[in-house]
């Protein structure tokens, strides 16, 4: 019986160490955040605050990155003309970048992957924050039939993108498409 000792306390350590040093699966943690009024649902890593501004926001902080979703009625031109929607597409942008402040462009192009039938855009830049840390600021903006969704993930540039950033704004859907 001795001779099983060994064998079972490794067995015992091996699983231990399993438990401590793996990551348990992202799968397992993250938790769906929907609004009905809003049309949308997307997972968060752990449930967020929500707030209304001049729309509705919903966030998080977690390890030192930040996930935010914001929302708002925000009807299509009735035209539907894509140069319309370009327009105000162009105009959101815009007044987005204006909100941040002095930023460097480190990408903007549309948004990857498209979703349905929306117009998106995405936008990458870096920014000082008021400690003066370089803050990364990765935006994915979709313009649906009623309203705008205004997708963010922050994060100090020294850091590299979280793992998390791309599973956030993959993660994001309606709930009715037709609307």
């Amino acid at each position: 019986m001795e001779d099983h000792l060994p064998v079972r306390a490794l067995v015992l350590m091996l699983s231990l160490a399993e438990t401590l040093f793996l990551p348990a699966k992202a799968d397992d943690a993250w938790k769906e955040f929907s609004s009905v009024p809003g049309n949308f649902a997307i997972r968060f890593p752990v449930p967020p605050k929500t707030t209304v501004r001049s729309g509705h926001v919903a966030y998080i902080l977690v390890n030192q990155v930040v996930y935010k979703i914001e929302w708002r009625d925000m009807p299509r031109p009735k035209s539907g003309k894509s140069e319309d929607l370009d327009a105000l597409l162009a105009d959101f942008k815009t007044g987005f970048l204006e909100g941040i402040g002095k930023c460097a462009t480190v990408l903007d192009s549309p948004a990857s992957p498209p979703f349905h039938d929306s117009i998106g855009w995405h936008y990458i830049c870096h920014a000082d924050n008021n400690d003066g840390i370089d803050i990364t600021r990765s935006t994915t903006v979709f313009l649906g039939k009623s309203h705008c969704y205004v997708l963010e993930v922050l994060w100090a540039t020294q850091n590299g993108e979280p793992p998390g950033s791309a599973r956030f704004v993959k993660s994001f859907r309606l709930l009715d498409p037709t609307k």
